[in-house]
């Protein structure tokens, strides 16, 4: 049994933070790579490893005073291991690196030393070997990752146990690169799929993906089990558990996925799985929820004209959908400019109607009916009138567009007769 874990940025926030993780990695033996970020904030009022890097490479390319920031960084950095009483000599290391930085280093270099540090650290309080992600994480010329090398060296290098940085690999000409903010949930999907693990878990602030915004609904309770193609469900509409590049590499390799807290190692979380058993399967449904949208529809434009006229404006959908020559395309409605104007020049007829919400239900059943009709009932009695219902996935799930300021009302109201 392989268990890669992969462990957030609040997880690592500080000593106690890197104690913890220790403790988890240790309490079960298939427990044998670590992949992790930099370390988070310790307080609200506080900065991100990574921020103060970002903020660090933007004073030194614009000649700006950057060597308090850097020592704020290192500070940090070196408060861990001492608190850790761990022998690594980060100080040196950290003026090497103080060194490079005002002789000139790429934005993706400086930025990609917080999750190089944390693993440094996590390996040595461990004792397992420290795998650096650029010698095994390669990208193509493209910007994306070169599944086939990166597998394959990741096979050679790694000897369980390891811990290995997110976030960032080398590309074609040797130099590193970094993926988009959140990227180290990719980097531990790929080391899993690399080593074909029994399973994946991302260890995170909260206790799984849960049955709604916890913004909105505080006393939302996790999901217990979902497959990979209902969360990419939600996740279209509105859920942000995870990097959108996560999922991939776990559902081609048919790898099961833990999301689980770190404050709450033994609460089971949420699996997902490609598919679930009988006894996995669940009658409880849950729901996401994405704001500032717009919906665009388009009639007799012919097929796909709403869908090429935004991608000439480079307007990225939500979703779209078409019945008997009708088009229909929801998008963030500070795009609605640009969008309003690619479908004037188009043939047909269109509508618009913004300041909408989308409201996502996930029904177990597929066929929902009875259901479906009882969350109606429930938005009518709240006095939330629904502007449309939209379908664009399969019949397991309900998509509403309801007026932006009722979605929190809308929300309760549907959780609330969930539990009924």
């Amino acid at each position: 049994m392989l268990s890669i874990s992969k462990f957030g940025g609040s997880s690592l926030a500080d000593s106690a933070g890197f104690r913890r993780v220790q403790a988890i990695l240790e309490a079960d033996p298939a427990r044998r790579g670590a992949v992790v970020s930099a370390p988070g904030r310790r307080t609200k009022e506080d900065e991100k490893i990574t921020d103060l890097l970002y903020y660090c490479y933007d004073l030194r390319r614009r000649g700006g005073d950057w060597r308090e920031v850097f020592a704020a960084f290192a500070d940090r950095v070196a408060a861990i291991v001492r608190d850790l009483a761990l022998a690594y000599d980060v100080r040196d290391e950290l003026a090497r690196l103080e060194s490079e930085v005002s002789r000139g280093v790429t934005q993706d270099y400086l930025v990609s030393r917080g999750e190089y540090f944390s693993a440094r650290i996590l390996a040595s309080l461990l004792g397992w070997q420290f795998l650096d992600s650029a010698a095994w994480l390669r990208f193509t010329p493209d910007g994306s990752v070169d599944t086939v090398r990166s597998y394959g060296t990741l096979r050679k290098l790694a000897a369980l146990p390891f811990v290995t940085p997110g976030f960032y690999g080398r590309d074609a000409g040797g130099n590193i690169r970094t993926f988009t903010r959140g990227g180290s949930d990719i980097s531990g999907a790929l080391a899993a799929a690399a080593l074909d693990a029994d399973l994946y878990e991302n260890f995170t602030d909260v206790p799984g993906l849960l049955e709604a915004d916890p913004a909105l609904v505080p006393d939302a309770a996790p999901v217990r089990n979902l497959t990979y193609a209902e969360l990419g469900e939600l996740c279209r509409v509105g859920t942000q558990v995870l990097h959108e590049g996560t999922v991939k590499p776990l559902r081609d390799s048919g790898i099961p996925m833990r999301i689980r807290s770190t404050w709450q190692p033994d609460d089971p979380g949420t699996l997902i799985a490609p598919t679930l058993s009988a006894v996995q399967r669940r009658t409880a449904l849950c729901l996401a929820v994405r704001r500032g949208r717009a919906l665009l529809s388009l009639s007799n434009g012919g097929s796909g004209a709403l869908e090429a006229a935004l991608s000439a404006v480079r307007v990225a959908p939500d979703f779209t959908t078409a019945a008997f020559g009708r088009e229909t395309a929801s998008i963030p409605s500070d795009a609605l400019h640009n969008a309003v104007d690619a479908l004037a020049a188009q043939k047909g007829e269109y509508t618009v109607r913004d300041d909408l919400a989308l409201i996502a239900v996930l029904f177990d059943r597929t066929q929902p009916g009875a259901d479906a009709a009882k969350l109606l009932s429930a938005l009518r009695e709240s006095g939330v009138a629904v502007e449309t219902i939209l379908r664009p996935f399969d019949s397991r799930t309900l998509l509403l567009a309801v007026p932006d300021g009722d979605a929190p009302r809308a929300v309760h109201a549907l959780h609330k007769a969930m539990q009924g």
